[in-house]
């Protein structure tokens, strides 16, 4: 081997053993991947520092899913640390020490993430799986704030909806603000309308898991705990009042021809239209 071949063989082999150290340092990333700390498997080196760089589309999200996570732990994390910056919502989170695996979302379209070690204690690292999320919902789906709405007028028991809600991926309709009333009240084909509110006695609870902290307007409670509520479809045209949808009376109060009230003799075996809803997150995962 002559002079020159030599000089490009350790040129190579020190160009080799610089990447490996550098790992995923250093590196923007789009779409969805892993990426993971250097040398990872093996323990992080002593006195290092790299970045990591996560950009989503335009009105898109992060989701991370860390599937190890094993730092020196320190008070304050002012040793070994991983910070994670979001730009978009402002938000600045610093790890260390170990964690179980453990999910995080960011309501970002950038990521920015800092990796430093001392030279005092190494471990194993971390591994993350990452997803840029594009907040778009599916065809024939209705979008508002962070979910995707289904409406429908064809007639089911509330059994029967809520069957049908969850074959699609979704449940009925849990409803957490004015805001999300008045979008729903305003795509309702008909009303009364099955949404996802069951009820207990006195304790009232979302299917979907979430809180129930939003006084619902109009609701009706059947015997097997399902519930129902309507729109006040006469306001526009007939009651003196101007607002769009009825949020604090029953129809009929100051309405000369809202004569319609869902709260007689009904039956839980009742056909109703009704409103299905998913999480936006679970309904498309795009990468670039």
């Amino acid at each position: 081997m002559g002079p020159q071949a030599h000089i490009t063989c350790l040129l190579l082999l020190g160009l080799f053993h610089w990447s490996s150290e550098q790992g995923d340092c250093n590196r923007t990333f789009t779409g969805w991947g892993t990426f993971s700390s250097p040398n990872y498997p093996n323990n992080y080196y002593d006195d290092y520092f790299c970045w990591y760089d996560i950009r989503a589309p335009t009105d898109g999200w992060v989701y991370l899913e860390f599937l190890e996570f094993d730092l020196e732990w320190s008070y304050a994390c002012e040793d070994d640390s991983l910070e994670m910056v979001g730009h978009g919502d402002h938000w600045t989170d610093i790890k260390c020490g170990a964690f179980q695996p453990f999910e995080t979302q960011w309501d970002a379209i950038h990521i920015f993430l800092k990796f430093k070690t001392n030279n005092l204690i190494t471990r194993r690292g971390f591994s993350v799986t990452y997803v840029t999320v594009v907040p778009e919902c599916e065809e024939g789906w209705e979008e508002f704030q962070y979910g995707c709405y289904y409406f429908t007028n064809e007639r089911k028991t509330a059994l029967e909806a809520l069957m049908e809600c969850e074959d699609v991926g979704a449940n009925l309709a849990s409803i957490h603000d004015d805001a999300e009333y008045i979008f729903i009240s305003a795509h309702a084909p008909s009303s009364p309308f099955w949404i996802g509110l069951k009820t207990q006695g006195s304790l009232h609870e979302w299917i979907d898991g979430t809180s129930y902290e939003y006084e619902v307007p109009n609701l009706n409670f059947f015997d097997d705990g399902f519930t129902y509520t309507w729109t006040d479809k006469w306001v526009n045209e007939n009651c003196t009042s101007n607002e769009p949808v009825s949020h604090s009376r029953s129809l009929g109060e100051n309405c000369a021809y809202a004569t319609f009230d869902a709260r007689g003799d009904l039956h839980s075996n009742e056909r109703f239209p009704f409103v299905c809803k998913k999480d936006r997150l679970k309904s498309i995962l795009r990468g670039n």
